[in-house]
C-alpha cells in the first residue's frame, strides 16, 4: 500500500524503525540535514523538518557545533498524536511486549457509571474488558486496562492483544481512528499495581484515561492507563501564547 502520510513524516518512521533496529545507537552521531537529504534522496528542507521533529520529541538531541546525536533512552509519550506503545518502545530502541493478564466479555449493567456514559452505551451492549502489561525490554512500563465495544470486534481473542491494539483496529477491522480525549492525572501507584510495575507501593504514576473513537466521534473504546513515573517521559511542543477558553486548562476545586 502506498503511504498517503507526508514525505518527512515517512522518513520519520523511517528513522524511528532504523533506531528500533540499532542502526543507529543511544549516543551515536546522527546524520546531518545534508547527509539525510543525500541517502534518502529527499530535499534538505523535508530533512531538515524530519530532523526538527524528532528533536521535538527528544528523540534526537541538537548540540551546538557537535551536531544531532540519538538521544532515545526513556520511552516518550506525544500528546500531540495517537502513537502506539509497539512503536514508541520501537523508537527508544527498545523491544516491546505485551502481557495480556486478561481478556473477558461483560454486559453493560456492570460496568462503573464513568465507562458507560463515556462510551455512550444505552441498553444492555456487550463490552469487552482488557487488561494488558506493556513491557520494554522485559521492563514493566505501563498496566492498561481497557473497555471495547464488542460490536466493533466480536472475534476478538487473547492473541490478538499481543501487539498494537492501534493496529488491530485499522489493518484487522479496518476501522479509521480519528482520535481521542484524554486526561493525565498523577497518582500513587497502589500495591497491587506495583507488584505487576515492579516498583514498590507508594511510588509515583501518571494515569492517562482516554477515550477513543471513529468518524463522526463515535466511540470505540474507554481505557484507563498507569504510566511508570520514573521510566516515561510525556512530551508536548506548545504554539504562541493565547487566552484559556473554559473548555480548556480547568483546575478542580478540591
Amino acid at each position: 500500500m502506498i503511504s498517503r502520510d507526508p514525505i518527512y513524516k515517512q522518513l520519520i518512521a523511517i528513522i524511528r524503525e532504523d533506531i528500533g533496529k540499532g542502526v543507529y545507537q543511544i549516543g551515536d552521531r546522527f546524520l546531518s540535514e545534508r547527509e539525510l537529504s543525500e541517502v534518502y534522496g529527499i530535499s534538505r528542507a523535508t530533512a531538515n523538518k524530519a530532523i526538527a521533529c524528532l528533536a521535538a520529541e527528544g528523540v534526537l538531541e541538537s548540540r551546538k557545533g557537535a551536531g544531532t546525536f540519538v538521544c532515545a533512552s526513556v520511552i516518550d509519550y506525544d500528546l500531540r498524536s495517537l502513537v502506539s506503545f509497539t512503536e514508541q518502545a520501537v523508537a527508544a530502541g527498545k523491544r516491546p511486549s505485551t502481557r495480556v493478564l486478561l481478556l473477558r466479555k461483560t454486559k453493560s449493567i456492570d460496568l462503573p457509571i464513568e465507562v458507560r456514559k463515556s462510551l455512550a452505551i444505552n441498553g444492555e451492549e456487550s463490552v469487552f474488558y482488557i487488561e494488558r502489561l506493556r513491557l520494554a525490554d522485559e521492563v514493566p512500563m505501563i498496566l492498561e486496562k481497557r473497555f471495547v465495544l464488542f460490536a466493533f470486534c466480536p472475534s476478538l481473542r487473547t492473541r490478538d492483544l499481543e501487539g498494537s491494539i492501534y493496529q488491530l483496529f485499522t489493518e484487522t477491522y479496518g476501522y479509521d481512528i480519528a482520535g481521542a480525549d484524554e486526561t493525565i492525572q498523577s497518582v500513587v501507584i497502589r500495591k497491587s499495581e506495583g507488584n505487576l510495575l515492579g516498583v514498590n507501593s507508594g511510588c509515583a504514576g501518571l494515569l492517562v484515561k482516554s477515550l477513543g473513537y471513529i468518524e463522526n466521534r463515535r466511540p470505540l473504546w474507554f481505557e484507563e492507563t498507569l504510566y511508570r513515573g520514573d521510566l516515561y517521559e510525556f512530551r508536548n511542543k506548545l504554539g504562541p501564547i493565547r487566552s484559556v477558553s473554559p473548555a480548556i486548562g480547568q483546575f478542580r476545586n478540591l
